[in-house]
């Protein structure tokens, strides 16, 4: 059930992107968090760094409900679980960040990374381009995802192009 969501989610921003040639793609800034938010953010990366891992997530958790609308905290924790070699939970996480905020390149280059290291080479390419209508070349999302998935072996030795 998640995964249909998220497959519908994702497959209707590309049908925008598509429909719209990028113009729809570009959603309202997000508003910078608040001082305090930086904080718990900081807070839960150093808890992390220290190994604390239970900490970690609750301060993540915090920074959420103090900013729900605020991809960032989604996509820290995000990092936490694939550190953590978590993928399901960062997917999830990124997945979130993307529900915040249609266009987030760190959440979008999670999600294409993580498609590539499953073998999904056709969802990775699909995130690549919704990285390029929202972010552009010079964007170093849309750089490490081209890079990832020049790299592939399977798609290079499939002849797939990216």
């Amino acid at each position: 059930m998640i995964a249909e969501t998220m497959r519908y989610r994702f497959l209707s921003t590309i049908i925008a992107a598509i429909l719209a040639g990028g113009a729809a793609m570009a959603a309202p800034p997000v508003a910078p968090p608040s001082q305090s938010v930086l904080h718990l953010l900081q807070d839960a990366d150093d808890a992390a760094t220290r190994g604390d891992r239970i900490g970690a997530v609750q301060r993540y958790h915090s920074a959420m409900v103090f900013a729900p609308s605020h991809p960032d905290a989604y996509n820290r924790l995000a990092q936490f679980y694939l550190a953590d070699d978590q993928p399901d939970m960062a997917r999830k996480y990124f997945a979130i960040a993307l529900d915040v905020d249609l266009v987030n390149p760190s959440a979008l280059k999670g999600l294409a990374l993580l498609s590539l290291a499953a073998g999904d080479f056709a969802s990775a390419r699909a995130r690549h381009e919704v990285l390029l209508r929202a972010c552009g070349q010079g964007c170093p999302e849309t750089a490490q995802v081209g890079q990832a998935l020049s790299a592939a072996p399977a798609a290079s030795a499939s002849g797939e192009s990216n």
